[in-house]
């Protein structure tokens, strides 16, 4: 009686979801069990093909094979479940920003390389369905927010520094031209965002090949001074 009293029949699971961790994505998903990652994969599925009002814990306990005491053991809850989603998700993107980066040549030709690759990135429908199913929930989510722009600062810092960028960085004296160079990592992800919708919605009308052609030179232009703010940008951010 005291059990119900408290919220629930005796041996409920919590319906707070498990602790989530503040540990780098893969490190944590690493640890998982099979059954865990089982679990995973057939919420990963569900979402991809119904959108996330179809991952239930009743839907992906069917599509697993497992109980719904499973899933909730091993994440919690259904917010638990898609917090671990929402990384499993994010560490592909991570891990293929990484590949793209140690598959090119070391030094300037690296940088041409890893930006003009990263339409390969940009057009994997999957992982952009996944992540854009994901993302009202993580807008409204504080937990999630906070994981979305540490995962993002972790991009931009991967690109700053399998560029080169952090090296052009410390060799350039003046403030404001630092500044410049500090923004294009953000600039590069927006790019990729962008044109992941874009081929999303249609493929056939984004030359995604050409886009990131011309992003590597606007970068380069960026970086050897050819194309710089100078100044422009007044207190407000405008001229």
């Amino acid at each position: 009686m005291a059990d119900e009293k408290a919220g629930g029949r005796r041996g409920r699971p919590p319906a707070a979801p498990a602790p989530y961790p503040a540990s780098p994505m893969g490190a944590w998903l690493d640890e998982l069990s099979p059954t865990a990652h089982n679990i995973l994969r057939a919420a990963r599925a569900l979402l991809l093909a119904r959108g996330y009002a179809a991952v239930t814990l009743e839907a992906v306990a069917l599509e697993a094979g497992e109980d719904r005491a499973t899933i909730t053991r091993h994440f919690g809850s259904k917010a638990g479940l898609v917090n671990a989603l929402f990384d499993d998700l994010g560490e592909d993107i991570f891990e293929k920003l990484t590949a793209h980066a140690a598959a090119a040549p070391a030094g300037e030709q690296r940088r041409h390389v890893l930006i003009r690759t990263l339409d390969n990135l940009a057009t994997d429908r999957e992982l952009t369905l996944g992540m854009y199913e994901l993302m009202p929930h993580v807008l409204k989510d504080p937990v999630l927010r906070e994981r979305f722009a540490t995962l993002y600062a972790h991009y931009r810092k991967l690109m700053l520094t399998q560029t080169g960028m952090d090296e052009d960085l410390g060799s350039i004296p003046a403030y404001q031209d630092r500044q410049d160079v500090a923004a294009l990592p953000a600039l590069v992800m927006a790019v990729i965002d962008g044109i992941s919708i874009q081929c999303s919605l249609d493929p056939a009308s984004v030359d995604s090949d050409r886009v990131f052609a011309l992003l590597d030179l606007f970068v380069s232009a960026v970086l050897d001074g050819r194309i710089r703010t100078e100044g422009r940008l007044g207190e407000n951010g405008v001229e």
